[in-house]
Protein backbone atom coordinates (compact mmCIF):
# COMPACT_ATOMS: atom_id res chain seq x y z
CA UNK A 1 0.00 0.00 0.00
CA UNK A 2 3.13 2.40 -0.21
CA UNK A 3 1.69 3.54 -3.45
CA UNK A 4 -1.55 4.97 -2.32
CA UNK A 5 -1.96 8.80 -3.32
CA UNK A 6 -5.56 8.92 -2.24
CA UNK A 7 -7.39 8.39 0.65
CA UNK A 8 -10.75 7.96 0.22
CA UNK A 9 -13.42 8.47 3.03
CA UNK A 10 -16.98 7.17 1.27
CA UNK A 11 -17.86 3.81 -0.23
CA UNK A 12 -21.12 4.09 -1.30
CA UNK A 13 -22.41 4.30 -4.46
CA UNK A 14 -21.85 7.75 -5.57
CA UNK A 15 -18.09 8.06 -4.79
CA UNK A 16 -17.32 5.12 -6.51
CA UNK A 17 -19.54 5.43 -9.62
CA UNK A 18 -18.03 9.46 -9.79
CA UNK A 19 -14.66 9.71 -8.29
CA UNK A 20 -13.51 5.87 -8.68
CA UNK A 21 -14.27 5.54 -12.10
CA UNK A 22 -12.71 8.96 -12.66
CA UNK A 23 -9.33 7.64 -11.52
CA UNK A 24 -9.78 4.69 -13.35
CA UNK A 25 -10.35 6.64 -16.10
CA UNK A 26 -7.23 9.04 -15.69
CA UNK A 27 -5.09 6.22 -15.45
CA UNK A 28 -6.09 5.07 -18.93
CA UNK A 29 -6.08 7.91 -20.80
CA UNK A 30 -3.41 10.39 -18.84
CA UNK A 31 -1.40 7.83 -17.65
CA UNK A 32 -1.91 9.20 -14.37
CA UNK A 33 -1.14 6.76 -11.51
CA UNK A 34 -3.89 7.42 -8.81
CA UNK A 35 -3.83 4.61 -6.31
CA UNK A 36 -6.85 4.89 -3.46
CA UNK A 37 -7.10 3.03 -0.27
CA UNK A 38 -10.95 2.90 0.59
CA UNK A 39 -13.08 3.29 4.11
CA UNK A 40 -16.35 3.89 4.94
CA UNK A 41 -16.99 6.99 6.86
CA UNK A 42 -19.74 5.12 9.50
CA UNK A 43 -19.91 1.90 11.24
CA UNK A 44 -21.71 -0.09 8.85
CA UNK A 45 -19.18 -2.38 7.46
CA UNK A 46 -21.09 -4.38 4.49
CA UNK A 47 -20.08 -2.45 1.21
CA UNK A 48 -16.39 -2.03 2.18
CA UNK A 49 -16.12 -5.79 3.34
CA UNK A 50 -17.91 -6.87 -0.06
CA UNK A 51 -15.51 -4.88 -2.35
CA UNK A 52 -12.61 -6.46 -0.18
CA UNK A 53 -13.67 -9.87 -0.58
CA UNK A 54 -13.57 -9.23 -4.30
CA UNK A 55 -9.86 -7.58 -4.46
CA UNK A 56 -11.71 -4.21 -4.51
CA UNK A 57 -12.68 -4.49 -7.94
CA UNK A 58 -16.10 -3.60 -9.21
CA UNK A 59 -18.31 -2.51 -12.27
CA UNK A 60 -19.71 0.60 -12.91
CA UNK A 61 -22.09 0.78 -15.93
CA UNK A 62 -22.78 3.61 -18.00
CA UNK A 63 -26.23 4.19 -19.89
CA UNK A 64 -28.25 6.67 -21.00
CA UNK A 65 -27.97 9.27 -24.22
CA UNK A 66 -24.97 11.62 -24.86
CA UNK A 67 -25.12 14.37 -27.61
CA UNK A 68 -28.30 11.97 -29.23
CA UNK A 69 -26.31 8.82 -29.09
CA UNK A 70 -27.08 5.91 -26.99
CA UNK A 71 -24.44 4.58 -24.65
CA UNK A 72 -24.01 1.58 -22.97
CA UNK A 73 -20.40 0.89 -21.66
CA UNK A 74 -19.30 -1.06 -18.97
CA UNK A 75 -15.63 -0.19 -16.87
CA UNK A 76 -14.31 -2.56 -14.30
CA UNK A 77 -12.76 -0.35 -11.65
CA UNK A 78 -9.08 -1.29 -10.82
CA UNK A 79 -7.88 1.72 -9.04
CA UNK A 80 -8.85 0.63 -5.46
CA UNK A 81 -5.57 -0.57 -3.76
CA UNK A 82 -7.37 -0.93 -0.55
CA UNK A 83 -10.51 -1.46 1.51
CA UNK A 84 -9.99 -0.90 5.17
CA UNK A 85 -13.21 -1.48 7.53
CA UNK A 86 -13.07 1.77 9.83
CA UNK A 87 -14.54 0.30 12.44
CA UNK A 88 -12.28 -2.44 12.86
CA UNK A 89 -8.85 -1.30 11.30
CA UNK A 90 -9.39 2.54 12.78
CA UNK A 91 -5.54 2.31 12.96
CA UNK A 92 -4.92 1.44 9.70
CA UNK A 93 -6.61 4.09 8.27
CA UNK A 94 -4.59 6.59 10.38
CA UNK A 95 -1.50 4.40 8.89
CA UNK A 96 -2.56 5.46 5.52
CA UNK A 97 -3.14 9.01 6.49
CA UNK A 98 0.30 9.51 7.20
CA UNK A 99 1.82 7.65 4.11
CA UNK A 100 4.61 9.74 2.20
CA UNK A 101 2.97 8.76 -0.99
CA UNK A 102 -0.37 10.62 0.01
CA UNK A 103 -1.46 13.94 -2.12
CA UNK A 104 -5.11 13.43 -1.43
CA UNK A 105 -8.06 13.09 1.12
CA UNK A 106 -11.31 12.90 -1.08
CA UNK A 107 -14.92 12.20 0.59
CA UNK A 108 -18.26 11.44 -0.01
CA UNK A 109 -20.57 11.23 3.31
CA UNK A 110 -24.07 13.08 1.97
CA UNK A 111 -25.08 16.41 2.74
CA UNK A 112 -25.53 15.42 6.42
CA UNK A 113 -21.63 14.36 6.81
CA UNK A 114 -20.12 17.44 7.27
CA UNK A 115 -20.95 19.26 10.41
CA UNK A 116 -19.65 20.15 13.81
CA UNK A 117 -19.94 17.26 16.39
CA UNK A 118 -19.80 19.06 19.57
CA UNK A 119 -19.23 15.71 21.60
CA UNK A 120 -16.52 14.28 19.39
CA UNK A 121 -13.09 13.48 20.95
CA UNK A 122 -9.18 13.30 20.09
CA UNK A 123 -9.40 9.57 21.02
CA UNK A 124 -12.45 8.14 19.52
CA UNK A 125 -11.79 5.38 17.61
CA UNK A 126 -13.51 6.00 15.18
CA UNK A 127 -17.27 6.61 16.26
CA UNK A 128 -17.55 10.38 15.17
CA UNK A 129 -18.28 12.58 12.96
CA UNK A 130 -16.28 12.97 9.62
CA UNK A 131 -14.76 16.58 10.11
CA UNK A 132 -13.88 14.80 13.50
CA UNK A 133 -11.93 11.86 11.64
CA UNK A 134 -10.36 14.37 9.43
CA UNK A 135 -8.88 16.73 12.00
CA UNK A 136 -7.38 13.57 13.54
CA UNK A 137 -5.65 11.97 10.78
CA UNK A 138 -4.60 15.42 9.76
CA UNK A 139 -3.03 15.81 13.31
CA UNK A 140 -1.56 12.32 13.52
CA UNK A 141 0.20 13.52 9.69
CA UNK A 142 1.13 17.01 11.22
CA UNK A 143 2.57 15.22 14.49
CA UNK A 144 4.72 12.99 12.41
CA UNK A 145 6.03 15.59 10.09
CA UNK A 146 4.37 14.80 6.79
CA UNK A 147 3.78 17.27 4.18
CA UNK A 148 0.07 18.86 3.90
CA UNK A 149 -2.35 17.10 1.69
CA UNK A 150 -5.04 18.16 -0.87
CA UNK A 151 -8.46 18.12 0.37
CA UNK A 152 -11.24 17.31 -1.50
CA UNK A 153 -14.87 16.83 -0.33
CA UNK A 154 -17.62 15.48 -2.90
CA UNK A 155 -20.00 16.67 -0.36
CA UNK A 156 -23.08 18.89 -2.59
CA UNK A 157 -23.37 21.60 0.01
CA UNK A 158 -21.70 25.07 -0.84
CA UNK A 159 -18.08 25.80 0.23
CA UNK A 160 -17.67 22.60 1.13
CA UNK A 161 -13.96 22.34 2.14
CA UNK A 162 -14.25 26.30 3.62
CA UNK A 163 -17.02 24.59 5.73
CA UNK A 164 -15.11 21.22 6.51
CA UNK A 165 -12.23 23.71 7.02
CA UNK A 166 -13.66 25.62 9.72
CA UNK A 167 -14.93 22.64 11.19
CA UNK A 168 -11.51 20.94 12.00
CA UNK A 169 -10.21 23.92 13.24
CA UNK A 170 -13.26 24.15 15.85
CA UNK A 171 -11.83 20.43 16.72
CA UNK A 172 -8.54 21.87 17.08
CA UNK A 173 -9.16 24.44 19.42
CA UNK A 174 -11.88 22.02 21.61
CA UNK A 175 -9.21 19.46 22.01
CA UNK A 176 -6.17 21.84 22.38
CA UNK A 177 -3.79 20.96 19.71
CA UNK A 178 -0.92 22.45 19.06
CA UNK A 179 -0.41 25.71 17.44
CA UNK A 180 1.53 24.94 15.00
CA UNK A 181 -1.30 22.52 13.98
CA UNK A 182 -2.96 25.44 12.27
CA UNK A 183 -0.51 26.64 10.56
CA UNK A 184 -0.50 23.59 8.99
CA UNK A 185 -3.99 23.33 8.20
CA UNK A 186 -3.53 26.69 6.73
CA UNK A 187 -0.21 26.64 5.35
CA UNK A 188 0.42 22.96 4.22
CA UNK A 189 -2.95 21.88 3.38
CA UNK A 190 -5.12 22.81 0.43
CA UNK A 191 -8.78 22.83 1.02
CA UNK A 192 -10.56 22.99 -2.42
CA UNK A 193 -14.04 23.34 -2.85
CA UNK A 194 -15.88 21.39 -5.64
CA UNK A 195 -18.94 21.07 -7.56
CA UNK A 196 -20.25 17.16 -8.42
CA UNK A 197 -22.80 16.34 -11.31
CA UNK A 198 -23.24 13.03 -12.13
CA UNK A 199 -26.83 10.91 -11.44
CA UNK A 200 -25.87 7.52 -9.86
CA UNK A 201 -29.26 5.17 -9.63
CA UNK A 202 -27.18 2.23 -7.48
CA UNK A 203 -26.35 -0.99 -8.39
CA UNK A 204 -28.80 -3.00 -10.82
CA UNK A 205 -30.87 -5.75 -9.13
CA UNK A 206 -29.59 -9.25 -10.41
CA UNK A 207 -25.85 -8.41 -12.07
CA UNK A 208 -23.17 -10.49 -12.15
CA UNK A 209 -21.26 -8.18 -10.00
CA UNK A 210 -22.71 -7.97 -6.11
CA UNK A 211 -20.95 -4.54 -5.95
CA UNK A 212 -21.71 -2.96 -9.49
CA UNK A 213 -23.31 0.89 -9.65
CA UNK A 214 -25.19 2.03 -12.59
CA UNK A 215 -24.90 5.99 -13.62
CA UNK A 216 -25.78 8.11 -16.32
CA UNK A 217 -23.26 8.91 -19.23
CA UNK A 218 -22.91 12.52 -17.76
CA UNK A 219 -20.09 13.68 -15.75
CA UNK A 220 -19.04 17.33 -14.64
CA UNK A 221 -16.41 17.85 -11.70
CA UNK A 222 -15.70 21.63 -10.90
CA UNK A 223 -12.90 22.53 -8.76
CA UNK A 224 -12.04 26.10 -7.06
CA UNK A 225 -8.05 24.80 -7.42
CA UNK A 226 -5.48 26.74 -5.74
CA UNK A 227 -2.16 25.79 -7.69
CA UNK A 228 -0.73 23.01 -5.63
CA UNK A 229 -4.21 21.58 -6.59
CA UNK A 230 -3.75 22.44 -10.23
CA UNK A 231 -0.09 20.97 -10.04
CA UNK A 232 -1.30 17.39 -8.93
CA UNK A 233 -4.76 16.62 -10.10
CA UNK A 234 -5.30 14.68 -13.37
CA UNK A 235 -7.85 17.21 -15.72
CA UNK A 236 -9.69 15.88 -18.10
CA UNK A 237 -11.29 18.62 -19.95
CA UNK A 238 -13.80 16.63 -22.32
CA UNK A 239 -13.80 12.92 -23.01
CA UNK A 240 -17.30 10.83 -23.91
CA UNK A 241 -18.97 13.46 -21.77
CA UNK A 242 -16.49 13.62 -18.90
CA UNK A 243 -15.65 17.21 -17.94
CA UNK A 244 -13.50 18.34 -14.89
CA UNK A 245 -12.28 22.16 -15.04
CA UNK A 246 -10.86 24.77 -12.62
CA UNK A 247 -12.47 28.42 -12.28
CA UNK A 248 -12.12 30.88 -9.38
CA UNK A 249 -15.59 31.50 -8.58
CA UNK A 250 -17.46 28.44 -7.89
CA UNK A 251 -20.90 29.65 -6.78
CA UNK A 252 -22.36 30.31 -9.88
CA UNK A 253 -22.25 26.74 -10.80
CA UNK A 254 -23.16 25.71 -7.39
CA UNK A 255 -26.27 27.79 -7.43
CA UNK A 256 -27.59 26.51 -10.95
CA UNK A 257 -26.90 23.09 -10.07
CA UNK A 258 -28.50 22.85 -6.31
CA UNK A 259 -31.29 24.79 -7.31
CA UNK A 260 -32.14 23.16 -10.83
CA UNK A 261 -30.90 19.27 -10.81
CA UNK A 262 -30.70 18.61 -6.96
CA UNK A 263 -33.81 21.23 -6.24
CA UNK A 264 -36.19 19.23 -8.43
CA UNK A 265 -35.22 15.87 -7.30
CA UNK A 266 -35.92 16.41 -3.61
CA UNK A 267 -38.94 18.73 -4.23
CA UNK A 268 -40.24 16.46 -6.40
CA UNK A 269 -39.49 12.71 -5.56
CA UNK A 270 -41.03 12.27 -1.69
CA UNK A 271 -44.74 13.29 -3.53
CA UNK A 272 -43.96 11.53 -6.22
CA UNK A 273 -43.53 7.86 -3.93
CA UNK A 274 -46.37 8.80 -1.60
CA UNK A 275 -48.76 9.23 -4.72
CA UNK A 276 -47.22 5.28 -6.10
CA UNK A 277 -44.31 6.07 -7.94
CA UNK A 278 -40.98 4.21 -7.64
CA UNK A 279 -38.55 6.08 -9.50
CA UNK A 280 -37.63 9.05 -11.46
CA UNK A 281 -38.37 8.31 -15.13
CA UNK A 282 -41.65 6.94 -14.10
CA UNK A 283 -42.60 9.95 -12.35
CA UNK A 284 -41.55 12.44 -14.98
CA UNK A 285 -43.45 10.73 -17.85
CA UNK A 286 -46.75 11.26 -15.61
CA UNK A 287 -48.72 14.63 -16.98
CA UNK A 288 -49.40 15.66 -13.81
CA UNK A 289 -46.04 15.75 -12.22
CA UNK A 290 -43.89 16.51 -15.35
CA UNK A 291 -45.96 19.90 -14.60
CA UNK A 292 -45.78 20.38 -11.05
CA UNK A 293 -41.42 20.06 -11.78
CA UNK A 294 -41.68 22.60 -14.95
CA UNK A 295 -43.99 25.00 -13.01
CA UNK A 296 -41.40 24.66 -10.00
CA UNK A 297 -38.79 25.39 -12.34
CA UNK A 298 -39.75 27.97 -14.61
CA UNK A 299 -41.71 29.90 -12.01
CA UNK A 300 -39.63 29.39 -8.46
CA UNK A 301 -36.19 28.15 -9.37
CA UNK A 302 -34.87 29.41 -12.68
CA UNK A 303 -35.93 33.41 -11.68
CA UNK A 304 -33.74 33.12 -8.39
CA UNK A 305 -30.52 31.58 -10.07
CA UNK A 306 -28.44 34.99 -10.96
CA UNK A 307 -26.98 33.82 -14.15
CA UNK A 308 -27.78 34.35 -17.48
CA UNK A 309 -31.15 33.31 -19.05
CA UNK A 310 -29.78 31.19 -21.85
CA UNK A 311 -27.17 29.16 -19.75
CA UNK A 312 -29.47 28.58 -17.42
CA UNK A 313 -32.68 27.82 -19.81
CA UNK A 314 -30.32 25.36 -21.45
CA UNK A 315 -29.36 23.89 -18.44
CA UNK A 316 -32.51 23.48 -16.59
CA UNK A 317 -33.89 21.52 -20.64
CA UNK A 318 -30.71 19.41 -20.26
CA UNK A 319 -31.95 18.49 -16.72
CA UNK A 320 -35.43 17.89 -17.56
CA UNK A 321 -34.00 15.41 -20.85
CA UNK A 322 -31.70 13.39 -17.61
CA UNK A 323 -34.17 12.58 -15.48
CA UNK A 324 -36.11 11.29 -18.77
CA UNK A 325 -33.31 8.83 -19.71
CA UNK A 326 -34.83 5.71 -20.03
CA UNK A 327 -31.87 3.25 -19.59
CA UNK A 328 -31.56 3.94 -15.63
CA UNK A 329 -33.41 3.66 -12.94
CA UNK A 330 -33.51 5.89 -10.16
CA UNK A 331 -34.98 4.61 -7.90
CA UNK A 332 -37.11 7.14 -5.28
CA UNK A 333 -35.97 5.30 -1.88
CA UNK A 334 -32.40 5.74 -2.99
CA UNK A 335 -32.66 9.54 -3.54
CA UNK A 336 -34.98 9.43 -0.76
CA UNK A 337 -31.45 9.29 2.15
CA UNK A 338 -31.34 12.01 4.36
CA UNK A 339 -33.85 14.29 3.09
CA UNK A 340 -34.41 17.31 5.81
CA UNK A 341 -30.37 17.72 4.86
CA UNK A 342 -30.86 17.71 1.41
CA UNK A 343 -33.89 20.16 1.52
CA UNK A 344 -32.05 22.57 3.74
CA UNK A 345 -28.87 22.18 1.23
CA UNK A 346 -30.88 22.49 -1.92
CA UNK A 347 -33.96 24.27 -1.66
CA UNK A 348 -33.94 26.51 1.30
CA UNK A 349 -32.07 28.94 -0.87
CA UNK A 350 -34.29 28.84 -3.41
CA UNK A 351 -37.54 29.26 -0.84
CA UNK A 352 -35.20 32.51 0.94
CA UNK A 353 -34.55 34.19 -2.52
CA UNK A 354 -38.01 33.73 -3.40
CA UNK A 355 -39.01 35.49 -0.17
CA UNK A 356 -36.55 38.36 -1.00
CA UNK A 357 -37.79 38.49 -4.26
CA UNK A 358 -41.08 38.33 -4.40
CA UNK A 359 -42.19 38.90 -0.34
CA UNK A 360 -44.34 35.54 -0.56
CA UNK A 361 -44.13 31.78 0.17
CA UNK A 362 -43.40 29.64 -2.96
CA UNK A 363 -46.33 27.57 -4.12
CA UNK A 364 -44.69 24.75 -5.09
CA UNK A 365 -41.79 24.93 -2.77
CA UNK A 366 -44.13 24.97 0.05
CA UNK A 367 -46.04 21.73 -1.67
CA UNK A 368 -42.41 20.12 -1.43
CA UNK A 369 -41.88 21.11 2.41
CA UNK A 370 -45.17 19.73 2.49
CA UNK A 371 -44.66 16.40 0.96
CA UNK A 372 -41.40 15.64 2.69
CA UNK A 373 -43.39 16.31 5.88
CA UNK A 374 -45.75 13.81 4.71
CA UNK A 375 -42.88 10.89 3.70
CA UNK A 376 -41.48 11.12 7.61
CA UNK A 377 -44.69 10.31 9.11
CA UNK A 378 -43.58 6.96 10.49
CA UNK A 379 -43.02 4.75 13.57
CA UNK A 380 -40.00 2.75 14.53
CA UNK A 381 -40.02 -0.81 14.30
CA UNK A 382 -37.07 -3.09 15.09
CA UNK A 383 -34.58 -0.40 14.78
CA UNK A 384 -36.22 1.11 11.65
CA UNK A 385 -38.38 4.45 11.29
CA UNK A 386 -41.37 2.77 8.89
CA UNK A 387 -43.44 5.01 6.94
CA UNK A 388 -46.79 4.23 4.93
CA UNK A 389 -48.22 5.02 1.67
CA UNK A 390 -51.05 3.51 -0.25
CA UNK A 391 -50.29 2.53 -3.74
CA UNK A 392 -52.87 0.91 -5.92
CA UNK A 393 -55.39 0.76 -3.26
CA UNK A 394 -53.32 -0.86 -0.59
CA UNK A 395 -50.88 0.09 2.27
CA UNK A 396 -46.86 -0.24 1.81
CA UNK A 397 -44.41 0.12 4.35
CA UNK A 398 -41.65 1.94 3.85
CA UNK A 399 -38.21 2.71 5.28
CA UNK A 400 -37.21 6.24 6.24
CA UNK A 401 -33.61 6.84 6.22
CA UNK A 402 -32.49 9.98 8.48
CA UNK A 403 -29.94 10.48 11.55
CA UNK A 404 -31.40 9.99 14.58
CA UNK A 405 -32.03 13.15 15.59
CA UNK A 406 -34.05 13.99 12.40
CA UNK A 407 -36.14 11.05 13.13
CA UNK A 408 -37.00 11.17 16.81
CA UNK A 409 -37.60 14.77 16.08
CA UNK A 410 -40.48 13.66 13.62
CA UNK A 411 -41.52 11.14 15.63
CA UNK A 412 -42.57 13.49 18.49
CA UNK A 413 -43.96 16.11 16.10
CA UNK A 414 -46.57 13.53 14.74
CA UNK A 415 -47.58 13.25 18.37
CA UNK A 416 -48.27 16.86 18.90
CA UNK A 417 -51.53 18.29 17.89
CA UNK A 418 -49.71 20.09 14.70
CA UNK A 419 -47.14 18.38 13.69
CA UNK A 420 -46.48 20.89 10.88
CA UNK A 421 -45.55 23.69 13.09
CA UNK A 422 -43.58 21.31 14.86
CA UNK A 423 -41.31 20.64 12.23
CA UNK A 424 -41.75 23.83 10.71
CA UNK A 425 -40.70 25.32 14.09
CA UNK A 426 -37.78 23.22 15.11
CA UNK A 427 -34.86 25.32 14.11
CA UNK A 428 -32.49 22.48 14.83
CA UNK A 429 -33.66 20.80 11.43
CA UNK A 430 -33.39 23.71 8.96
CA UNK A 431 -31.39 26.25 11.41
CA UNK A 432 -34.04 28.79 11.57
CA UNK A 433 -38.00 28.51 12.85
CA UNK A 434 -39.33 28.12 9.80
CA UNK A 435 -42.69 28.97 10.60
CA UNK A 436 -41.50 32.17 10.65
CA UNK A 437 -41.73 32.80 7.51
CA UNK A 438 -44.61 35.08 6.60
CA UNK A 439 -47.32 33.33 4.86
CA UNK A 440 -44.95 30.07 4.37
CA UNK A 441 -46.72 27.83 7.23
CA UNK A 442 -49.96 28.44 6.34
CA UNK A 443 -48.69 27.31 2.36
CA UNK A 444 -47.04 24.10 4.27
CA UNK A 445 -50.49 23.56 6.10
CA UNK A 446 -52.37 23.71 3.50
CA UNK A 447 -50.97 21.62 1.30
CA UNK A 448 -50.32 19.14 3.83
CA UNK A 449 -54.37 18.79 5.27
CA UNK A 450 -54.98 18.08 1.46
CA UNK A 451 -52.33 15.44 1.43
CA UNK A 452 -52.98 13.81 4.39
CA UNK A 453 -56.75 13.24 3.41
Amino acid sequence: MSNVNILQIGEGNFIRAFFDFYIDLANERLGYNGSIAMCQPRTNNKVINALKAQNCEFDVICRGTLNGKPIDDRRKITCVSDCIDTTNNWDDVIETACLDSLEFIVSNTTEAGIYYDSNAKYDDAPDCSYPAKLTRLLYERYKRGKSGVIVLPLELIENNADTLRIYILKHAVKWSLDDGFFDYIYKECSFCNTLVDRIVTGHIEGDSDPCSVACEPFFTLVIQADEKCKERFPVIEDIDGVKVFYTNDIKPYIDSKLKILNGLHTMSVLGAYIHGFDNVYDMINDEEFRVLVENCLSEEILPTILVSNENKSRFADFVIERFSNPFIEHRILDISLNSVAKYQARCMTTVLDYYRMYHKAPRYMSLAFAYLIRFYKGEFKNGMFIGKRVKHGVYNEYEIRDSQHVLEAFEAAYKTDDPVKAIMSDSSLWEIDMSRLDGFYDAVKKEFDAIDR
